[in-house]
Formats: C-alpha cells, sequence, structure tokens
C-alpha cells in the first residue's frame, strides 16, 4: 500500500494507472477487512459481533476522514504530494502489525478454553458445504448488490456534487457518510439514501442531498458488520477464510460493476438519475434476498459451540 501511494504520485500515464490499481487489488487481498474479520473471529467467541463492529467501525472511520484530509492536502499542495503522504501511513503500520499482532489467543491472555480453540477442530461448514446452502447465495447476493451500490455511489458522489456546484469540502464530505432485522434496518437506511439522492437530481435542494448520503452511509456501516459477521455466525470457523474468500470474490465482481456500469449510464443519458436508479434497484434485490435469510441455521451453530 506505501509503495502504490507513492508510485500514484510519479504517474506519466495511464497504463501507470491501470498497474497501481490491479497492484491495489493485490494489497486489499493480502491486508484488506476479510482477514481482520478472521482474526477477530478467532479471537473472540462471546460479544463476536461487538468486535467485529468495533473493527469495521475503523474503516468507517478512515472513509469520513481520509475524504477530509485528502481534500486539505490537494487544496493545500498537490494530488501529488498527497499520495507521498498517504505512503507514510500505511509504512508506520508495517512494525506495528509484524511485533504486535497475533494469530490466535495464547494460553498466558485468554482463559483456558478459548485459548485450546486454536488447537481443537473448529465447529463449521466446509466451504463445499456453504456453497451448497441457500444462505451463502443470499449473503453473496447482499455483498453483490451491495458493494456494487456502495462502490457506484461513492465512485460517482463528488462528481455529482461538483457538478452541482457544491465546494470540495462538501463533496468530500458526501463520499463518507435481533441481526436480521439490523440487516433489514441497515438495508433500509441505504435504500432511502439512494430515493433521496434520484430526488436530489430531480429536486436538486441540498436536503435530499443531506438525507441521501447520511442514510447511504449509516446503512452501510450496519450492512458490512453484519455480512461479516452472519458469515461467522452461519458458517462457522471451520473454514471461514475460505467462505469469506468466496464472498469477496461475488461483492468485488459487484464492486467493480457499479463505477463501470455508472459511468456508461451516465454517458449515454448525460444524468445521473438513471445510475441512481439501478443502484436502488440492487438495493431492493439485497432486500428481498435478507428477508430469506434462515437465521435457525446460526441458532443450530451456537448450540455446537457451547455458545450462549
Amino acid at each position: 500500500m506505501a509503495l502504490c501511494n507513492f508510485a500514484y504520485s510519479q504517474v506519466q500515464s495511464l497504463t501507470d494507472i491501470y498497474l497501481i490499481h490491479a497492484t491495489y487489488g493485490v494489497v486489499l487481498v493480502l491486508a484488506g477487512l476479510m482477514l481482520n474479520v478472521y482474526l477477530i473471529s478467532r479471537w473472540f467467541e462471546k460479544k463476536r459481533g461487538l468486535a467485529i463492529g468495533i473493527v469495521l467501525a475503523g474503516s468507517s472511520l478512515g472513509n469520513a476522514f481520509f475524504p477530509q484530509l485528502n481534500t486539505w492536502l490537494i487544496t493545500t499542495y498537490s494530488w501529488q504530494e498527497a499520495f507521498i503522504w498517504l505512503a507514510l501511513l500505511p509504512a508506520v503500520l508495517v512494525p506495528l502489525v509484524f511485533f504486535f499482532l497475533k494469530s490466535a489467543p495464547t494460553n498466558s491472555n485468554q482463559p483456558k478454553a478459548v485459548a485450546d480453540t486454536s488447537a481443537a477442530p473448529l465447529p463449521g461448514y466446509t466451504l463445499m458445504e456453504a456453497l451448497k446452502s441457500r444462505n451463502f447465495w443470499i449473503i453473496s447476493s447482499m455483498a453483490f448488490c451491495t458493494f456494487y451500490a456502495i462502490i457506484a455511489m461513492g465512485a460517482t458522489t463528488f462528481t455529482f456534487l461538483r457538478a452541482e456546484n457544491y465546494s470540495p469540502q462538501i463533496a468530500a464530505s458526501g463520499v463518507t457518510l435481533g441481526r436480521k432485522k439490523v440487516l433489514l434496518a441497515g438495508l433500509g437506511l441505504m435504500l432511502t439514501g439512494s430515493v433521496a439522492l434520484v430526488l436530489a437530481v430531480n429536486f436538486k435542494h441540498e436536503l435530499f442531498i443531506w438525507i441521501g448520503v447520511v442514510g447511504f452511509g449509516f446503512g452501510w456501516g450496519g450492512i458490512y458488520t453484519l455480512i461479516q459477521l452472519l458469515s461467522a455466525d452461519l458458517f462457522g470457523l471451520r473454514s471461514l477464510g475460505k467462505i469469506l474468500g468466496a464472498v469477496n470474490v461475488v461483492d468485488t465482481m459487484g464492486a467493480a460493476l457499479g463505477p463501470w456500469v455508472t459511468a456508461i449510464l451516465f454517458d449515454r443519458t448525460g444524468s445521473f438519475l438513471v445510475s441512481f436508479g439501478v443502484i436502488t434497484i440492487f438495493l431492493v434485490i439485497a432486500t428481498v434476498a435478507a428477508a430469506f435469510l434462515d437465521m435457525s441455521k446460526a441458532a443450530y451453530l451456537h448450540t455446537q459451540q457451547g455458545a450462549p
């Protein structure tokens, strides 16, 4: 990540940008949230949802903070210098991870019952068993649709707000912002935000923009946490890394299609209305899919694990 950020400050051609973004993809696989969720799931059995939520809140805080920082750096210096400064941050994390991060609990800092889980066979589904379950494809469908929506909206919001002549600071702010019931509530917030942004295109009122970005942001924060947590709850720890990896393959497809399709729709129509409308449709599909999740599988797995 540090090398990619520095390399971005030195780009000379479109080919350079493509190569750097391909490397960013490798970085996401090696140091993305999937590995963080797996580590947290190994460390915490009780209150796992809270632990994962706190970790994912870190990414949300970063998404709120860095657009503002980047905007300030670019307006104060230049976008090239901004990338040089941003290259320092992941470089600082390397020694912290190397010396302090542990992949599993040990007897010295965890109760014996928890510490021994790394040696005992872990309960849960294998990857092939998960692939045959309806819940896996429901979660994957939700991930595909919501990643399409969030990446498409993230790539579009700044351009949309600048096209409406809002200041760079306001445009940067627009980029930031029972488990099944919480999941549906999060999807409802995202859907409300998407509809509000469709209304903003038609009525050009700032209120709709703020309702849109706040609803979208808070809804996405809850959904992303729940997708990771539900994967651990519904499929256990036995092959959680592989299962999360399979879900990530599907959601990456949605994330790749989002900005590409959105850009094509805008180029052909000259308006963000169709683009935001398609995002809304994907969120409706995700909401319907979430309603069909079978949470009894999670209850059974908790019984197998001896969890309360």
